[in-house]
């Protein structure tokens, strides 16, 4: 259920008028920090979509993702923020992104957009870059079709995020203990 519904983000994004604007549109790429920012360096314009934590709402399962877009521009930091009529900005594709995702509907369930934050970073102003990150949750029933007697024993499940690396930079940490019987 879940790389279903990371899926549909994606597939929602890349059907939409937004994409022919784009360089990209994906899967949060799994690299090294530095690596990272160089990819979104060559890729920009670009959004990327990464599942996030998920909490258990009576019996439904409220999962949210992280839907990132990226902007650079060569005219400046103002194109790269507002966009310059050649090159879409950050802002430009956060307010295209609120409109697309807001209230759809796709295969599994109806999408919400929670929040969107620019993100101040040494690293993405070194290379040059602007990153808006928009919080977005769905609410779905757990997916009946997952036998757990399949899968292995584990107690603890810690994740941790962070689009840049930094002391000061924005990470998303969640560890969950699952009761044993």
């Amino acid at each position: 259920m879940l790389p279903q519904l990371e899926n549909d983000l994606v597939a929602l994004i890349q059907a939409s008028t937004l994409s022919p604007k784009l360089r990209a549109v994906g899967i949060l790429p799994d690299m090294a920090d530095d690596t990272l920012v160089k990819q979104f360096g060559v890729q920009a314009p670009a959004v990327y979509v990464s599942g996030g934590p998920f909490r258990l709402v009576g019996v439904s399962v409220s999962p949210r993702f992280i839907v990132a877009a990226v902007a650079k521009n060569a005219r400046g930091h103002q194109a790269a923020r507002h966009g310059d009529g050649v090159t879409i900005g950050m802002l430009e594709m956060a307010d295209a992104l609120v409109a697309i995702i807001h209230n759809t509907s796709t295969s599994l369930t109806t999408w919400r957009v929670l929040s969107g934050d620019p993100v101040q970073s040494d690293a993405f102003d070194k290379a040059g870059l602007f990153v808006h990150l928009l919080v977005v949750e769905c609410s779905v029933a757990p997916d009946p079709a997952l036998d757990p007697a399949t899968l292995d024993a584990f107690i603890t499940i810690t994740n941790t995020a962070s689009l840049a690396a930094g002391p000061n930079e924005p990470t998303a940490a969640d560890t969950i203990t699952l009761p044993q019987p």
